[in-house]
């Protein structure tokens, strides 16, 4: 993720928290995924967690939770949100995402970053998810068109969209199953669902 997200980020945490939170967390998401998996108690990361929205209903469902998130401001608020949590400042480009990991979330994280980056946090997940482990993210519907710099009173972040297509051909070692469409306001979004292989 770019120092201009960040920096919009870390400096209007509490107001992005308070939109997010309009949205609603993504139980249902996050229920659909845990069901892929089978199992108790995974062992989960949460990669882009921003202030813990998602946080609070992942950990009702495992004691094995971290939450990392490339702001600041934004982790600050997940700590206190969900002091049980575990979380960790850190970019998603560089963190060792370790081994043996049952799930990974990226709910509108990897929106951030480009089809380079993109391409190697899969390959991390890949290495660090166990046999059959779940990868669910959910991303901007549209043709990938590099950096969109999208700006709005409390400063400026970069976007990358991405289609069906685009991840599919990057998720090798990856099974799709399943992909949801969904609009919400004027945002078509795109949820998909992997397996490790």
């Amino acid at each position: 993720m770019d120092k201009l997200t960040i920096d919009t980020y870390d400096k209007n945490s509490s107001f992005y928290a308070d939109k997010f939170a309009g949205v609603g967390s993504r139980i249902d998401c996050i229920e659909k995924t845990f069901a892929a998996w089978g199992g108790k108690n995974p062992r989960v990361l949460e990669i882009g967690c921003g202030d813990g929205r998602d946080a609070v209903e992942i950990c009702k469902r495992t004691k094995h939770y971290l939450g990392i998130d490339a702001s600041k401001g934004m982790i600050e608020l997940a700590m206190a949100k969900v002091p049980h949590g575990n979380f960790r400042n850190a970019y998603m480009e560089n963190y060792d995402f370790g081994r043996d990991l049952d799930i990974i979330f990226a709910f509108a994280s990897l929106l951030h970053v480009s089809k380079e980056v993109f391409e190697q946090i899969l390959t991390s997940s890949k290495s660090a998810l166990g046999e059959n482990g779940i990868f669910f993210m959910s991303l901007k519907e549209d043709d990938y068109n590099g950096a969109q710099v999208v700006s709005d009173n409390f400063g400026d972040r970069k976007f990358y969209y991405y289609r069906e297509a685009d991840i599919i051909e990057m998720a090798e070692g990856f099974e799709c199953l399943s992909v949801e469409r969904l609009v919400v306001g004027r945002t078509n979004w795109l949820n998909i669902m992997l397996r490790r292989k």
